[in-house]
């Protein structure tokens, strides 16, 4: 291939990179990473950061006792007073404070909310349904950096999947094993 071939081909790839199918009943859309950032930023505010921005791709996440950009702390204690930059508030392995966005404590923080307060859809009344589908992305993307071993959202995509299928195969195993109880017992008496 050309040197030119190489950049359409790596042009297509980022592109594609940057985009994630979802699912809703019959229709498939494609969702940008523009998209996902506005949804994030309106499900929770403190998203807005230029550290949460889609799609994360660092190496390591920052400890809680560690340093961030800027020498920032990745921990700051004490209570709600609001909106921090950056932070995250809520309960950690070292107390209740703020949780820098680069730590992985701040998105379990995240995930919990988002779990906590989903928006209400219904066809009387409740949330639109844009608001409801920022909720489910948001949430989505905070469960994955929540379990996910790096601050990478492709990595934690597919660790979540792991984590699914491995659920998944222990509720298959475990279902197996009572129909086998059931059909000894019910084969003996």
């Amino acid at each position: 291939h050309s040197p030119n071939e190489y950049r359409k081909i790596k042009h297509c790839c980022s592109s594609f990179l940057d985009l994630v199918v979802t699912s809703d009943c019959n229709t498939a859309t494609i969702m940008s990473s523009d998209k996902k950032n506005a949804q994030m930023k309106r499900a929770c505010p403190e998203l807005a950061s230029e550290y949460a921005k889609y799609p994360m791709n660092r190496e390591a996440w920052l400890s809680p006792d560690g340093t961030g950009p800027k020498s920032a702390p990745a921990f700051i204690a004490g209570t709600d007073v609001g909106h921090k930059p950056d932070y995250v508030y809520g309960p950690g392995p070292k107390d209740v404070g703020y949780y820098h966005l680069l730590t992985r404590e701040s998105y379990k923080i995240l995930f919990v909310r988002t779990s906590n307060e989903a928006p209400v859809s219904c066809c009387c009344f409740g949330s639109p349904a844009d608001e409801v589908d920022a909720w489910d992305t948001t949430k989505r993307i905070t469960y994955n950096r929540s379990i996910a071993t790096k601050p990478n959202d492709q990595v934690a995509a597919e660790e979540a999947i792991l984590i699914a299928q491995q659920k998944a195969k222990n509720v298959y195993n475990t279902t197996q094993n009572e129909q086998l109880a059931i059909m000894t017992i019910m084969a003996v008496t």
